[in-house]
């Protein structure tokens, strides 16, 4: 049975998402589509009751809405909540899961290098929207300090507050 995921945004044209995607079903011979779900902030709403109606199993989110989705997913899983992003959703029968890959994504990179974070020094390059991710398994693994660098500092310490922040 052909399955359908895609990626949630507002401006898509430019995104490669859907040959990736494409090209790695293929590869490994997964029955499925990825498709472009560009979405008006207005209809936002919608979209996670659309994917149930429609038999969609998941998406990625992607900006401007990995913040706003939040308030209509049924489940967040914990690291999305402290992280206050999401950037997939399950199906999973009737309810819409949130979690957020980037936090995932990253702790493996470093375990897989045997990086020992507990009481280091680290700096995130960017305040961007993986940043709160990386930020938030950092925090979750012990880090010693953490420093962001940025180049709007006004905004950046908007964002972390309680951190060393450097502007360039």
């Amino acid at each position: 049975m052909l399955k359908s995921y895609g990626v949630i945004g507002e401006k898509l044209g430019h995104s490669l998402s859907p040959i990736i995607h494409g090209k790695f079903f293929k590869k490994t011979g997964f029955s499925g589509t990825y498709n472009l779900f560009e979405v008006k902030g207005d209809d936002l709403i919608d979209v996670v009751r659309a994917m149930k109606v429609l038999g969609i199993k998941g998406a990625n989110v992607t900006m401007p809405y990995k913040i706003d989705i939040m308030k209509y997913i049924d489940e967040l899983s914990p690291e999305a909540e402290k992280i206050g992003a999401v950037n997939t959703i399950t199906i999973d029968e009737d309810r819409a899961i949130g979690s957020n890959t980037d936090y995932y994504g990253f702790g493996m990179t470093l375990e897989n290098h045997n990086v020992e974070l507990k009481g280091e020094v680290a700096v995130i390059l960017g305040t961007g929207g993986a940043s709160r991710a990386v930020s938030q398994y950092l925090l979750d693994s012990s880090i010693g300090e953490l420093i962001f660098v940025s180049r709007d500092y006004q905004k950046a310490k908007e964002k972390y507050c309680d951190f060393k922040i450097i502007s360039y």
